[in-house]
C-alpha cells in the first residue's frame, strides 16, 4: 500500500561506469544529476551492493542527447511520472545545455542568479555555468521506470535516509559529459519559486574551488550530494535538530543524573582539545573527562580544570517530568542541514559537515517546581578541522534557582556567558536573542583556528571564535560566535534541503568583545550583556594559546539576522587576551583650608581732572593645604 510518495534529488560528480567504452572510467569535468521519485512501501527490498562508482548509466544508445548548441537545450521532456519538486508537481522537464534543469521553460542563461534569487521559478543546478558542447562533449539525458537503475536507486536513497523505507519507480538521469566551459561564474544547488527552500552546495559558487567538489558531499560519498525535496521535509520543533525520534538514546529519569560516557563517532575538537567522549549531564551541560551531578552553576570565568558547554546549567529535574536525550549523525538530513546552517552562520567558511551530536532537554522541569516546563538544545558540528556549537532554545521557564548558559574552557583561557542567562528572572529571554540573527539560536566555532567572520551584533558578549560570528561577553574571554543565515529545513529522517526560510546572503552581525575578555562576539538580536553590542565585527583575538576565534552572526540571512549586508570582518583574531585594567584607587588626602575677608576697602584712580572710585568692598580668599 502506498502510503505517501517522497522524492529524492542527487547530485553526483567524479566516476562512474561508462557503458560506451564497457569499462570503468572516472571523469573530472561533468556532472551527473539523478531524480528518483520514490513510493514508500510496508514491503522492504534488498538489493545486491553496486560497484559503479557515483554515476549512473549514461551513453546508452537509448539515450537522449541535447543538440550541440551553445546556450541550448532539450525540448520539453514528457515525464513517466510527475515529481514532486517542493509541493509543486511536474509533468515535464528541461534539461539545459548550462548545468541546470528547468521545468516551466528552457533556459538558456549561462550567468547563474545568486540563490536565494526570489524568482518565480524552480531551478535545480548541477553546475550552473556557460557550458558549451558545441566545443566538445555531450549533454545526455534518460528515464528510467524498471530494471537495474531502480534497484539502484532504492539502495542508495535507503542508505542516504535511513529512517525511510524507499522503493524507487522512477529514475531520471541527466549528464554533462567532458563538456568544456570558460571561466564564468559557477553555482550548483537548488533554488525554488519566491526561494521558500535552497541550497548552495559549499564551494561551487567560487571558480577557484570548483574542483573541490568531487571531494565533498552531505552523505559521506565523496563526489555526491543527496537531497530530500518533496513535501515532508520540515525542520522538526523550528529552530530545533530532530529530537525525540526512536533513533535517540534517552537518559535515565534521574535528578542530577547524567548519561553513560558516550562513545563520539568522530573526535570532536574544543578550543585545541580533541575529545572521544561526552556526557549529557541532566542539569543542562554537557562534559567530556567525566560526569556531573553539579545543579548549581559556576560562574564563567571559572578557572577550573575541565572544559563544559552549559546549554542551560541549573537544577534540572528529569525525573519529574520532561525528557533528556542525544543522538550522533554521520550521514543523511541532519548533516545536510548542519552544513547549509553554519554556512549561512559563517559565511567566510566552505565547510562540509560529516559529523553532528544533538542533545536535547525536552520540558524539563526545574527542581523542585514540578509544573515547570524548559526546552533547550545543544548541537555539536564538525567537519574537516572546523568544529562549532549550536544552542537553541524554545520555551524556558523562570526561576528563582540560579542558572547560567554558555561555556568555559580549562583555566579559561576561552569562556563565553550568554548574555542574561544568568539571571533566573529573565532566563525566558533566550528564546528571543540571538547570535546570528536567527531567534533563540547562539552560534559558535570552537575548534583551533578560529577567526570571525563579521556581522551586526544583536546582543552584548565577547567574541571567541577564530573564523565564526562571536558574541563578546562582558566577562568572559574570546569564544566564537558565529554570523548567520536563516537554518534550512530538513526532513526528521532524510537528508533534506534547507529551510522553507530562505537565508539572507547577508553576514551575520557581531559585537565587540567587552574590555574585560577577549573578543566572542555573537551578535543577539537583544543585548542583555552590560556591555553594549558595537556595530564593528567581532574582534577574532583569542584569549590564550587555545582560545577562540569570533565572528559575528546575522539574522536575517542564515540564521535569523536578518544576516546584516554588512559582510564579516576579515580582521584576525588578536592573540594577545584582553588585558584588564585594574581602577585607579584614591590616595587618602588631609585637607586644611583657612580663609581671610579683608571689608571696607576703597579703591579710587584719579587720572588728570577725571578720578573714578569703586564703593567700599570685601575681598575673601581660601587657602588650602593638602598633606
Amino acid at each position: 500500500m502506498e502510503t505517501s510518495r517522497p522524492v529524492a534529488m542527487l547530485l553526483y560528480r567524479c566516476g562512474g561506469l561508462d557503458t560506451r567504452v564497457g569499462k570503468k572510467d572516472f571523469f573530472q569535468d561533468f556532472i551527473i544529476m539523478r531524480l528518483s521519485l520514490v513510493s514508500q512501501l510496508l514491503l522492504v527490498l534488498s538489493v545486491l551492493a553496486q560497484t559503479q562508482g557515483q554515476f549512473y548509466p549514461f551513453g546508452l544508445p537509448r539515450d537522449t542527447r541535447n543538440p550541440a548548441a551553445d546556450q541550448g537545450s532539450s525540448s520539453a521532456i514528457s515525464l513517466s511520472s510527475p515529481f514532486l519538486f517542493f509541493c509543486r508537481t511536474y509533468q515535464q522537464i528541461y534539461v539545459n545545455n548550462n548545468g541546470h534543469l528547468t521545468f516551466n521553460k528552457a533556459s538558456s542563461k549561462y550567468v547563474p542568479y545568486s540563490f536565494p534569487a526570489y524568482k518565480k521559478k524552480d531551478v535545480i543546478a548541477g553546475l550552473w555555468t556557460d557550458l558549451d558542447n558545441s566545443a566538445t562533449g555531450v549533454v545526455s539525458y534518460r528515464q528510467y521506470t524498471k530494471g537495474n537503475v531502480l534497484k539502484r536507486a532504492t539502495q542508495d536513497i535507503n542508505d542516504h535516509f535511513p529512517n525511510l523505507t524507499f522503493n524507487a519507480s522512477w529514475v531520471f538521469v541527466a549528464t554533462w559529459d567532458k563538456v568544456a566551459y570558460s571561466s564564468k561564474p559557477k553555482k550548483a544547488g537548488y533554488d525554488t519559486v519566491n526561494s521558500t527552500d535552497y541550497f548552495v552546495i559549499p564551494g561551487s559558487n567560487s571558480g577557484s574551488s570548483i574542483s573541490n567538489l568531487k571531494t565533498t558531499s552531505n552523505v559521506n560519498v565523496p563526489g555526491r550530494w543527496a537531497f530530500r525535496v518533496d513535501c515532508g521535509q520540515t525542520p522538526p520543533q523550528g529552530i530545533f535538530y530532530p529530537s525525540g525520534s526512536s533513533g535517540n538514546t534517552t537518559n535515565p529519569p534521574d535528578d542530577d543524573g547524567s548519561s553513560s560516557a558516550i562513545s563520539l563517532s568522530s573526535p570532536f575538537l574544543f578550543f585545541c582539545r580533541t575529545y572521544q567522549q561526552i556526557y549529557v549531564n541532566n542539569n543542562g551541560h554537557l562534559t567530556f573527562n567525566q560526569a556531573s551531578s553539579k545543579y548549581v552553576p559556576y560562574s564563567f570565568p571559572a578557572n577550573r580544570s575541565q572544559d563544559i558547554i552549559a546549554g542551560l546549567w541549573t537544577d534540572l529535574d528529569n525525573s519529574a517530568s520532561g525528557v533528556v536525550s542525544y543522538r550522533q549523525y554521520t550521514s543523511g538530513s541532519v548533516l545536510t542541514r548542519a552544513t547549509h546552517d553554519i554556512n549561512n552562520h559563517f559565511p567566510n567558511l566552505a565547510f562540509s559537515a560529516s559529523w553532528v551530536f544533538v542533545a536535547t532537554w525536552d520540558k524539563v522541569a526545574y527542581y523542585p517546581k514540578t509544573n515547570t516546563e524548559t526546552s533547550f538544545q545543544v548541537v555539536l558540528i564538525s567537519g574537516s578541522n572546523f568544529s562549532f556549537i549550536l544552542m537553541n532554545y524554545c520555551d524556558i521557564a523562570v526561576t528563582k534557582l540560579p542558572v547560567e548558559a554558555g561555556y568555559d574552557t580549562v583555566n579559561s583561557t576561552d569562556y563565553f556567558v550568554i548574555p542574561g542567562s544568568n539571571s533566573g528572572s529573565s532566563i525566558s529571554n533566550l528564546k528571543t536573542t540571538s547570535n546570528v540573527n536567527v531567534t533563540g539560536r547562539w552560534a559558535f566555532r570552537v575548534d583551533c583556528g578560529q577567526t570571525p567572520p563579521t556581522t551586526s551584533p544583536s546582543t552584548t558578549s565577547p567574541s571567541t571564535s577564530d573564523s565564526a560570528p562571536t558574541s563578546p561577553s562582558s566577562t568572559s574571554p574570546s569564544t566564537t560566535s558565529a554570523p548567520t543565515t536563516p537554518a534550512p529545513t530538513t526532513s526528521d529522517s532524510a537528508p533534506t534541503s534547507p529551510s522553507t526560510t530562505p537565508p539572507s546572503t547577508t553576514a551575520a552581525p557581531t559585537t565587540s568583545p567587552s574590555t574585560t575578555s577577549p573578543s566572542t562576539t555573537p551578535p543577539s538580536t537583544t543585548p542583555p550583556s552590560t556591555t553594549s553590542p558595537s556595530t564593528t565585527p567581532p574582534s577574532t583575538t583569542p584569549p590564550s594559546t587555545t582560545a577562540a576565534p569570533t565572528t559575528p552572526p546575522s539574522t536575517t540571512s542564515p540564521s535569523t539576522t536578518p544576516p546584516s549586508t554588512t559582510p564579516p570582518s576579515t580582521t584576525p583574531p588578536s592573540t594577545t587576551p584582553p588585558s584588564t585594567i585594574p581602577a585607579p584607587t584614591t590616595p587618602a588626602w588631609i585637607d586644611i583650608c583657612t580663609g581671610i575677608c579683608i571689608k571696607e576697602l576703597e579703591f579710587c584712580l584719579e587720572i588728570n581732572e577725571f578720578g573714578i572710585c569703586i564703593k567700599p568692598f570685601t575681598i575673601c580668599f581660601k587657602i588650602c593645604f593638602n598633606f
